[in-house]
């Protein structure tokens, strides 16, 4: 339960931290925002760029690891209206910190404003 709560209060920063960027056209959250099906899994879509480019920059650039692609459910990404395209997930753990989750929210925050070039 210890794990759990921790990796929730990591996901409820994040979360937070993106409330201004999903749904203004360049980010989309996929999935649940909160509530008791809400797992420590942030699926994202950057609206008019490559996700797999946002992937690699993010490890790239910021040295932050992601998930990026269908995740072996193309028909769950065609559901959420992200087919081609994919998502990039986000999966904060128990050995994580806020400050992980400040510093992935300024990284992200950079690739939306193209502060940074993907390679």
């Amino acid at each position: 339960s210890a794990i759990r709560e921790k990796e929730m209060l990591l996901t409820k920063a994040l979360l937070d931290g993106l409330e201004g960027l999903i749904g203004n056209g360049r980010l989309r959250l996929l999935g649940l925002n909160a509530g008791p099906g809400r797992t420590a899994v942030v699926s994202l879509d950057f609206t008019g760029m490559d996700n797999a480019d946002v992937g690699h920059a993010l490890y790239t650039g910021y040295g932050i690891r992601t998930r990026c692609g269908l995740h072996c459910a193309p028909r769950a990404h065609k559901t959420l209206g992200s087919l081609p395209g994919g998502s990039v997930r986000i999966s904060p753990g128990f050995f994580n910190t806020l400050e992980d989750i400040d510093y992935a929210l300024f990284a992200i925050r950079e690739i939306l404003d193209k502060k940074y070039i993907v390679p």
